[in-house]
């Protein structure tokens, strides 16, 4: 049973606003329905993929002014000057890596004394994440790429993501995928890697091992999933661990060179850390041996581990070129020796609806009951940045960031 609590739904103050939403109308009418203590409030909004009429049919208020709520939900990043006081938040907020386009929001968090409670941190005590749009990325991210390679190739044409409905018309729409070949790589192991692969299961692209992919030439499409031990390495291990790697990435090379020769499309759903190493150089792109020809960079860390991702693309232009020689952008598919490239960095958003109901429901059902019956598993502990403006012990050294002008 809660008691007098008020959750309240921020409209999204992106550039270009994000159309996911944390809690759908259908998740908030299950809320309110349980809960009977609860009240959500909901900011309106001409951007959301839920219209307002849906939240109120839930049974949420719409508001302005939602400073006497217990806790602010958004999805991406909020405008430093439009966050409220002493207010309790949680969203993406894309600051724990020390990203610069986000040094203004964790300082304008400190100043208001703020309580900064980011999805990303939002694990059991396994560590495994509570809440997550990766599978909706990894499954989007897919079908754009292999759009974009049926294009360069001109082996076939798809919908733009643009005029993608749902889930299932994605799929309808990828029976248009013909005469489809090559070596298919795809980094990583958890919830992006495992959309990139449901995609593949439907164009029966079939999964090989390494051994085969790095020497066996296919007369059908194939892919290997490459796990961090697959793509770096030790130079004084002789086993891979992976709890290491994490730990100390600094002390680790890339190993990921022996598949340039032989991939040509590589679609990226692995975590990166800033300290880990570089997957290739800019320089390589001139190699002869350098084979990869379309990068689907759904990671979509700048700068980060693929050199060719010079910058992100947004679900309307999705790709662009990079030229071998120059290693400078150009028009998308305008010469077929460039490595044409796909990194947008808000792919769940082209299935808005799809995506924030499945995220909604596991906010639900796995870590909003916390915040009013008790964080007895300490699940918002550990998400938690800033409380009441003050970095707590797992994320103090953001304050030397925040203090630096670098």
């Amino acid at each position: 049973m809660v008691t007098d609590f008020k959750i309240g739904v921020l409209r999204e103050t992106g550039i270009s606003p994000d159309r996911r939403v944390a809690i759908t109308p259908t998740v908030a009418a299950e809320l309110l329905n349980v809960y009977k203590g609860l009240s959500i409030c909901v900011q309106p909004s001409i951007y959301r993929a839920f219209d307002d009429e849906e939240y109120l049919k839930a049974g949420c208020l719409l508001v302005d002014d939602l400073s006497d709520c217990d806790l602010l939900l958004g999805v991406k990043e909020v405008d430093p000057s439009m966050l409220i006081p002493d207010r309790k938040y949680m969203f993406f907020s894309h600051t724990a890596k020390m990203q610069p386009h986000n040094k203004e929001l964790l300082k304008a968090a400190v100043t208001n004394k703020i309580t900064l409670i980011d999805y990303e941190f939002l694990v059991d005590k396994s560590n495994k994440r509570l809440v997550a749009f990766g599978y909706w990325a990894g499954l989007i991210g897919a079908y754009c790429t292999i759009r974009g390679y049926g294009m360069k190739e001109n082996l076939f044409d798809l919908l733009p993501l643009s005029y993608i409905r749902d889930k299932n018309h994605l799929f309808e729409e990828l029976r248009h995928v013909k005469n489809l070949s090559g070596k298919f790589l795809v980094t990583g192991g958890g919830r992006v890697a495992s959309g990139v692969i449901e995609v593949f299961n439907a164009l029966e692209i079939k999964a090989v091992s390494k051994e085969d992919f790095l020497i066996k030439p296919y007369g059908r499409p194939v892919y290997f999933q490459a796990h961090p031990h697959s793509y770096v390495k030790h130079p004084e291990m002789h086993s891979f661990s992976l709890d290491y790697f994490i730990r100390y990435p600094e002390e680790f090379v890339s190993d990921f060179k022996k598949f340039i020769p032989v991939t040509d499309v590589l679609i990226t759903g692995h975590y990166w850390n800033p300290k880990s190493p570089l997957f290739f150089e800019k320089g390589d792109l001139q190699d002869p041996d350098f084979r990869l020809s379309f990068i689907g960079d759904i990671s979509c860390d700048i700068p980060g581990p693929i050199p060719t991702t010079l910058r992100t693309s947004r679900i309307e232009e999705p790709f662009y070129d990079v030229d071998r020689r120059l290693q400078k952008e150009q028009l998308a598919f305008s010469d077929h020796n460039n490595i044409t490239v796909m990194a947008i960095d808000q792919l769940p958003s082209a299935l808005p609806r799809d995506s924030s109901e499945c995220f909604s429901t596991n906010l639900k059902n796995k870590v909003l009951p916390f915040f009013w019956e008790g964080d007895f598993q300490k699940v918002i502990k550990r998400a938690t940045i800033i409380r009441n403006g003050i970095f707590t012990d797992s994320f103090t050294y953001l304050e030397d960031f925040i203090r630096n002008d670098y």
